[in-house]
C-alpha cells in the first residue's frame, strides 16, 4: 500500500472520530427537557423587566433576566420580582444540548426556572414561552395541567 492511501485512510478515520466526538454533545431526548420543566420550582406568567449580559463568549451570551410576576403556577410563590439565567447563541453556535433563549424587555412569557432563592440568587430558565391566546386559555381553563411540555417551551394541550 502506498503512503498516500495510508494517509487518506488515517484522515478518514480522524474525520469520523471528530464527527463522533461532536455527536456526544448532541441535543438530549425531549423527555429530558420535559423533566426539567416539570421539576422546576418556579412556574409563572411574567413580564421581562430587564436583561443583563453576564458573560460573552465566542459561542453564547449568558444573560440574567429580571421578571415581574403576573401569576404563579409553581410549588412556591416567587417574589413580585424574580430572576433567571439563560444563554443566547452567537453566530458561531455549536451543536449541543443547551437551549437558547432571546428575552427582550417587555416580553410577556410563561417561564419556568429550576430553582429560586433569596433576592437575586436564582437558577436557570428551563422554559421560556411567549404568551399567546392559546396559552392564556389553557392556563385559565386548566392551570399548569393544561400545558404540554417541549424542548424549552410549553404548548396548550
Amino acid at each position: 500500500m502506498n503512503t498516500k492511501r495510508i494517509w487518506a485512510k488515517i484522515t478518514v478515520v480522524l474525520v469520523c472520530l471528530g464527527i463522533l466526538a461532536e455527536v456526544g454533545y448532541a441535543i438530549m431526548p425531549p423527555e429530558v427537557y420535559k423533566k426539567y420543566i416539570l421539576e422546576s420550582k418556579l412556574k409563572a406568567v411574567a413580564t421581562v423587566r430587564n436583561v443583563e449580559i453576564i458573560e460573552k463568549t465566542e459561542y453564547y451570551i449568558e444573560k440574567k433576566v429580571e421578571f415581574e410576576l403576573m401569576c404563579s403556577y409553581g410549588e412556591i410563590l416567587p417574589p413580585k420580582v424574580f430572576y433567571g439565567y439563560c444563554k443566547s447563541a452567537t453566530e458561531n453556535l455549536r451543536v449541543g444540548g443547551t437551549i437558547y433563549y432571546y428575552p427582550m424587555i417587555g416580553d410577556e412569557v410563561f417561564v419556568t426556572i429550576g430553582s429560586i432563592g433569596e433576592g437575586e440568587d436564582t437558577g436557570n430558565i428551563t422554559s421560556f414561552t411567549y404568551m399567546d391566546e392559546d396559552i392564556k386559555k389553557a392556563l385559565r381553563d386548566d392551570g399548569f395541567a393544561g400545558l404540554n411540555y417541549g424542548m424549552g417551551k410549553v404548548y396548550p394541550k
